[in-house]
């Protein structure tokens, strides 16, 4: 069974991320059928999850574009120019995304941590790219979960268990955006390498509505 969904928090600017994130969840498990369960887009870097994010932008009726020049600086500071991982905008709004990407095992100790590390480091890239009213912006962090092949019994409910307290686990953050895949199809998927990687989890947070003592455990 696939384990997947999304979860959009309830401010109108950010209405268009239940279409997105839909789309993102049938273009995870698309990959991974067209090679025949032998890879998935998850497993690389930032670079490839934009990729994937943007393609479900463009499917929502958004246009979206990598590697976009932008002023960047934190407000009242002065600014510079750099470039957002993405940008995505229809005929109504504009938004920039700034993307992490971090693999973390489906036993680690303290996997809240993990969520919260790379969340922050995407929330302080968005929120050096919010110098500019006209536009939203959104930080968002990608995390490849693998588990164990030692751990690994008879039946999958080991994984499944590991995969089911992930994703309560970065419910509990409260992210803006969260999006989660484990496809069916991933549960054997391995890179020779000891371990299983059975899918990814996505969240998203908002620097206009994030104070950075919100980091702090």
């Amino acid at each position: 069974m696939d384990i997947k969904g999304y979860k959009v928090l309830g401010k109108k600017k950010r209405d268009h991320w239940a279409s997105i994130c839909e789309e993102w969840l049938l273009l995870i498990e698309r990959y991974v059928r067209v090679e025949e369960d032998a890879d998935a887009s998850y497993l690389y870097n930032e670079m490839a999850d934009v990729a994937v994010l943007a393609g479900a932008a463009w499917r929502t009726g958004f246009v979206g574009l990598t590697e976009t020049q932008i002023e960047k600086g934190v407000k009242y500071r002065p600014k510079h120019w750099g470039r957002a991982d993405l940008y995505i905008a229809n005929e109504k709004i504009g938004e920039f995304v700034e993307a992490k990407h971090r693999k973390f095992t489906l036993r680690a100790r303290d996997i809240e941590g993990v969520f919260r590390e790379g969340s922050e480091k995407a929330y302080e890239d968005a929120r050096s790219t919010s110098g500019s009213a006209e536009y939203f912006t959104t930080g968002i962090c990608f995390f490849s979960a693998k588990f164990p092949e030692s751990q690994l019994k008879e039946s999958d409910d080991a994984l499944e268990a590991a995969i089911e307290n992930a994703i309560e686990t970065a419910k509990s953050l409260n992210p803006h955006i969260m999006a989660w895949c484990f496809p069916e199809r991933s549960r054997k998927l391995d890179r020779g390498d000891g371990y299983r990687w059975p899918g990814t989890i996505m969240l998203g947070f908002n620097p206009d509505y994030v104070t950075k003592n919100f980091w702090k455990r």
